[in-house]
Order: C-alpha cells, then structure tokens, then sequence
C-alpha cells in the first residue's frame, strides 16, 4: 500500500471516531457518559476527599459547595482534540505500518486518560477558585475562561511531551543505526 493511501487511510479513521465521538457526545445523557464522568469524579475525590452522589440527570453532586460534574464537565471535545493532536501530528512520524495503525488505540487511550487528569485538575481547580472570584465575575463564566485555559495549556504540554519523546526515539535509532552498539548510551 502506498505511503499516501496509508496515511490517507489512517487520517480518516481518525476522522472517523472523532466524528463518531462527537455525533455520541451530542445527544449523549448524563448516563451515558458513565465511562468518562465516574473516573472524574473518583479523581476528583482523591485530590479533594468531597463526597458526590450520583444524580442521573445530573451528574455528580456535591451538595455542601453546590458543585455539580455534569455532562459539560465530561471533556469529551478535549479528547477528540487530544486523541487529533496525537495521530495527526506524530502517526506519520512512526515507522512501520502495523505501528502506524497501532498507535491509533493507544493514541485514543493515552487521550482518555489525559481527558480525567486534566478534567479533574480542571474541576478541583474551579472548587477553589469559586469562592474567590465570584464577585469579579459569575460562576459560571469564569469556569468557562478557566476551562479554556486550564484545556488549552494542557493541550499544549501534552503536543510538547510527545513531541520531545519522538525526538528522543528518533535520535536514538540514528545513533543505533550508525553503527554503535544498541547498548551504547551517550
């Protein structure tokens, strides 16, 4: 298969689940986001030690900071854009073609798990800042300035560490293919 078609081929099953990912989230109820809002919260309740219970209409609730994890706390556009970021910008970078199509499960799964860490981050983040800005701005507002910042930071840290780690591993099989032993580390 040629190198175009292939790429080509990969590009759209990207597409693809992202698509399907993005159609899922827009109709999807609070029920149907177990998969993403139950670790969120386990995450959350780690960080914070707050107790939430379940609402199926909802989310999860913490009654004493009338704080809810709803569907808009899912971060299912970050993970599309993550898991995006990771087969668009380093699936061409990877040699062989079974790798190729490897790193698109993997990609979706290190994106999943980044999505609860920085959801977490995110909503533990917005626990402390509520009492302190609330009088600047409403709640709600600034959680939404919040979550784009908080998003658009990780989002970024997340593009420089697999961009430093495929440098890494390129260099590394230059020095191995030019001619020094595998176990000799510079």
């Amino acid at each position: 298969m040629g190198k175009k078609i292939k790429n080509g081929l990969i590009l759209g099953v990207m597409g693809l689940v992202a698509f399907t990912l993005k159609k899922f989230y827009q109709t999807a109820e609070v029920t149907d986001l177990y998969w993403i809002l139950a670790p969120t919260k386990v995450a959350v309740h780690s960080f914070t030690g707050l107790e939430f219970s379940y609402d199926a209409s909802q989310g999860y609730i913490n009654q004493a900071h009338q704080f809810v994890i709803a569907k808009s706390c899912a971060g299912v556009n970050f993970l599309i854009i993550a898991f995006c970021t990771s087969v668009f910008g380093f699936t061409p970078k990877i040699k062989g073609s079974h790798w190729q199509w490897l790193s698109l499960p993997v990609f979706l799964v290190i994106a999943y798990l980044l999505t609860v860490a920085v959801n977490a981050f995110r909503i533990v983040n917005a626990l402390l800042l509520k009492d302190a800005y609330t009088a600047i701005l409403p709640a709600n507002r600034l959680h939404a300035i919040e979550g784009a910042i908080v998003y658009l930071a990780f989002l970024l840290i997340y593009y420089l560490l697999l961009h430093y780690c495929f440098t890494i591993y390129k260099n590394r099989q230059s020095l191995t293919s030019s001619g020094l032993p595998n176990n000799v580390t510079l």
